[in-house]
């Protein structure tokens, strides 16, 4: 069964915080190292078969919590991505904001995980595999090994969940907004590059239209994949005809490139995309509940990097005017 509203797509937004044992080094943007380290911790902890070099041809493959979370298999029959070998996954990290850190012994630091769907429930896993990580060690070396942490605390909110080794409660599933205050205009701010394809290419030119289409995407996917659910999409094409009336008041976005270590392809990859903020006008309420998703799951690809974080700020008129400067 089929439905337009996103109210069942559930998240969970936590934060975590660990605590250097050993001097840790992080580059500029750590979400390649945070992302990658993770999966090893993962496979080492959820893997019933760790001799294999890759989950296509294991009999667990679809009910493994590794290939689940990290490679994500799509069913056989599957009513989307038939092609494909992988669906989105269900989860993002959003790494330090700090750029480059160099903690010492003691030294703590933040970064956000948000889950999505079914994998709530397996936020153990998630817990597991960091405290893997911290013991496997994260970032660049430092007298000839990676630094290790202790995972100290994940909250949810001002609510712990998980102290000093132990689950202490539940996390306590979020949906977007219902409701949305009454506004023509608002600014969407990209805090880390968002690599979005328009037409089979990344696009430097983010109209609405094209950020609607790849938010139309992600929500549709994870809907499908990780909370059971299909959105109809019946609708979809006037949704995006209205997007497509949209207006681009302003349009401050910049293509940033940066690299990243690929450990599986052995090689550095460039991982550029738009950060900065672009204004739009016009009827925007059909797209809030979508907008305010991309804000919880970020936008375009690369996500679980932490890729493609965006807000959404409302503008009055005096603010409006302003941009139109």
């Amino acid at each position: 069964m089929s439905d337009s509203s996103v109210q069942h797509l559930v998240f969970v937004r936590l934060r975590c915080r660990i605590q250097a044992e050993t001097p840790l080094r992080l580059p500029e943007f750590s979400g390649s190292a945070l992302r990658g380290g993770f999966g090893m911790a993962l496979r080492k902890t959820a893997c019933a078969q760790p001799q294999r070099s890759v989950c296509g041809d294991c009999l667990l493959r679809r009910q493994c919590v590794y290939s689940l979370i990290f490679e994500t298999p799509v069913p056989e029959n599957s009513e989307l991505l038939r092609r494909c070998t992988a669906a989105p996954h269900p989860f993002v990290l959003e790494p330090p904001e700090d750029g480059p850190q160099e903690l010492p012994p003691g030294g703590e630091l933040d970064f956000g995980l948000t889950l999505i769907g079914r994998a709530i429930d397996l936020l153990p896993w998630f817990l597991l595999a960091f405290e893997e990580l911290g013991r496997s060690g994260l970032g660049g070396k430092v007298g000839g090994r990676r630094g290790r942490f202790r995972l100290i605390s994940v909250r949810q909110g001002e609510r712990v969940l998980y102290q000093q080794g132990k689950l202490t409660a539940n996390p306590l599933p979020e949906a977007a907004p219902s409701a949305f205050p009454a506004c023509g205009s608002l600014r969407v701010l990209f805090h880390t590059p968002a690599r979005i394809k328009y037409q089979e290419y990344f696009t430097e030119r983010l109209d609405f239209h094209i950020l609607f289409r790849s938010l139309l995407r992600r929500i549709s996917l994870l809907s499908f994949f990780h909370c059971g659910q299909r959105l109809d999409d019946s609708g979809f094409a006037d949704l995006i005809r209205q997007a497509e009336s949209i207006v681009t008041v302003s349009h401050e976005l910049r293509w940033h490139e940066q690299e990243r270590w690929s450990g599986r392809q052995k090689a550095r990859m460039q991982f550029g995309g738009l950060v900065g903020a672009a204004v739009y006008q016009g009827q925007l309420a059909p797209f809030l509940p979508y907008l305010a998703l991309g804000e919880a799951l970020h936008c375009g690809k690369g996500c679980t990097f932490g890729l493609g974080r965006c807000s959404v700020e409302w503008l009055g008129q005096q603010e409006e005017n302003a941009c139109k400067k």
